[in-house]
């Protein structure tokens, strides 16, 4: 038969069918489904440059000096006790 996958290629899909299999994953669309998710995410990441990132985690942080709140001063004598 001309259409069959045999050799390599059969067992990489028969691995990566055991492992949705194992995931708790049957359904044969829900694993064509999860595989286009992962390959979606996969690419999408690595479009996005390096310095992109960077500017994205940095914006996640406070500027350095930030990170603190100022520690409130007493103002007058303490009370006693």
């Amino acid at each position: 038969m001309a259409g069959m996958v045999t050799g390599e290629l059969k067992t990489k899909v028969d691995a990566i069918w055991d492992a949705f299999w194992s995931g708790g994953i049957a359904n044969p669309l829900e694993v064509m489904e999860q595989i286009t998710y992962l390959l979606f995410i996969s690419r999408w990441s690595g479009a996005i440059p390096k310095w992109r990132r960077r500017d994205v985690e940095s914006a996640a942080r406070p500027p350095r000096g930030l990170r603190r709140a100022p520690r409130a001063r007493k103002l007058g004598p303490t009370p006693p006790g």
